[in-house]
């Protein structure tokens, strides 16, 4: 009889603690999804800000009123009230922008183009047999720069000033400038367009090797900065204004 009543009272025991278990576990599943809807709620909220409220919000940031209140310093306490006013606006960056005739033809030169990514050994080997055009430096006065700027131009073999040849123009990295081509013997720009033109894949062709560093003050030098991006930028003004009619005078 004793050992009845310990089984069914264990029994009870055991169907307590289960109901409590189970009650717990589910405080913690109502707890886990009023936090996920808190969650999704503040993430829509976000969503719904505008872009006007955010304009509004960084303005409202730009412009600060601070208003002064007296100390208890004797010396201050005459004093007038003093309201100063800080606007931060600050001015907007110059974008430059060159001709849109000039970048619509140029798209439409590079799609039709068959692009390489490897040089064949047999292009960038000097041959006996071939002749070689030659690189000359040159100055031209910039109006877009306010500055005297120089320019590597490499001309092909026989060259005839009274012919016109189709010119092709060489655009260095950051921190290069004319000589990043031609300084450089792993480049071999000289060898490789007179062999593509001596083997007739090319015509005789004109190659300008620029500086795209169009600063407008002497002293500036180039760097991962807003001033020198813009003097980067400023580059297709001075090509197409200044360069193109050096090069084809």
């Amino acid at each position: 009889m004793k050992k009845l009543i310990l089984f069914v009272v264990g029994g009870i025991a055991l169907v307590m603690i289960t109901v409590v278990v189970l009650v717990s576990v589910y405080s913690v599943d109502t707890k886990s999804e009023n936090v996920t809807q808190q969650k999704e709620e503040s993430m829509e909220n976000q969503k719904n800000v505008t872009a006007e409220e955010v304009a509004e919000a960084l303005t409202s940031s730009a412009s600060a009123t601070i208003e002064a209140t007296p100390t208890e310093n004797p010396s201050a306490t005459d004093a007038p009230e003093a309201t100063v006013t800080s606007e931060a606006s600050p001015a907007p960056l110059e974008v430059f922008t060159g001709s849109k005739e000039i970048h619509a033809a140029s798209a439409e030169f590079m799609s039709a183009m068959d692009i390489s990514l490897h040089c064949p050994e047999t292009a960038n080997t000097e041959h006996a047999d071939v002749t070689y055009g030659t690189v000359v430096h040159h100055t031209y006065q910039s109006k877009t720069t306010g500055l005297e700027r120089g320019v590597n131009v490499l001309v092909p073999a026989g060259y005839d000033e009274s012919k016109k040849y189709p010119v092709l123009y060489l655009l260095h990295g950051i921190f290069g400038n004319e000589y990043s081509f031609t300084n450089d013997p792993n480049m071999k720009i000289e060898t490789i367009t007179g062999n593509l033109i001596a083997s007739g894949e090319a015509e005789d062709m004109i190659v300008v090797f620029p500086d795209m560093f169009a600063k407008t003050r002497a002293d500036h030098e180039p760097g991962f900065n807003v001033e020198s991006y813009l003097a980067y930028d400023n580059f297709i003004n001075d090509w197409e204004n200044d360069l193109i009619p050096f090069i084809e005078s």
